[in-house]
This record gives structure tokens, C-alpha cells and sequence, in this order.
């Protein structure tokens, strides 16, 4: 369960920490307020689909491996919506 429970800390902080970087960057630069809606809701969207998969892993995959390909999806996503606020 400290597994579970850990990946579920690191998703909310790392969606905390993407939640701030938006701010910021809205609060900054005129122009990105208008992305604000879509991207604002993919970074919440990112936290509950990926808190729900942490939490009801694929019955047909080991354990480890399934919460290893998880980390890799949540870096490769969370790379995606940096390069989406930066832009």
C-alpha cells in the first residue's frame, strides 16, 4: 500500500507544482490567458486520471511493472502540459 500511497503524493504534487507554474505563467503574459479553460482542465484532468489509475491498477499486469509504465505515462504527460504552458 506505501506504493499506492506514495504515487498518489507524488501526482498531487506534481499537479500542484503545474497548477502554480500556470499561474504564474498566466498571471505574467497577456497572451496565455486565453488558453486558460483547456489548460487549466487538462492539468486537473491529468490529476484525477492518473490518481484513479494509481489507485485500480490493470488486473492483468504485475504490479511493478504496471506502476513503473504508470511513472513513465505521468513524466511523458506531464512533459507535454509544461511544454504546453511555456508555449
Amino acid at each position: 500500500m506505501a506504493n499506492k500511497r506514495k504515487l498518489k503524493k507524488t501526482i498531487d504534487n506534481v499537479t500542484q507544482a503545474l497548477l502554480a507554474e500556470y499561474v504564474a505563467a498566466t498571471y505574467y503574459h497577456d497572451h496565455k490567458r486565453e488558453q486558460q479553460p483547456a489548460l487549466l482542465m487538462s492539468i486537473i484532468h491529468t490529476r484525477n486520471q492518473f490518481r484513479k489509475k494509481a489507485q485500480q491498477p490493470d488486473k492483468k499486469e504485475k504490479s511493478k511493472k504496471y506502476y513503473k509504465q504508470l511513472r513513465q505515462q505521468l513524466k511523458s504527460h506531464v512533459n507535454e502540459l509544461i511544454d504546453q504552458i511555456n508555449n
